[in-house]
């Protein structure tokens, strides 16, 4: 196999893969939507995986449960730890609790068609 088409061949995955985390994000959002609830929860620890990502950890509490969330958080190095211990908003299925995400970011927001807070103002300054 030459060089281009080994080229070639690592695009089209690259492409495949970026494709499959797309549906799966629209997935987990149309399941939310679909059994909308929202309620608050707290970030207790943030990790950064092997490539980087830095992930927040949530909890927030549902029909006397507690649910646990993860998910990436996109801010600068060094930011994650002014997140530890903070509120933010998470929207769920209330029939699949488990399909979460937590609202931090303006986009975030959107995605569900509701106004960003002015009290998460300092969360917005720090992505930017």
């Amino acid at each position: 196999m030459n060089k281009r088409t080994s080229n070639i061949i690592c695009l089209l995955l690259f492409v495949l893969i970026s494709c499959f985390f797309l549906w799966k994000a629209r997935s987990k959002q149309k399941i939310i939507q679909k059994n909308f609830t929202i309620t608050s929860g707290n970030i207790y620890n943030y990790t950064v995986d092997r490539r980087g990502f830095k992930h927040i950890e949530f909890s927030f509490y549902f029909n006397d449960r507690t649910i646990l969330g993860d998910q990436i958080l996109g801010v600068p190095l060094g930011q994650e730890p002014k997140f530890l211990n903070k509120a933010f908003p998470v929207v769920f299925s209330n029939r699949q609790p488990e399909v979460n995400e937590m609202l931090v970011f303006p986009g975030d927001f959107e995605r569900y068609d509701l106004k960003y807070p002015d009290s998460l103002k300092w969360a917005k300054d720090l992505k930017e």
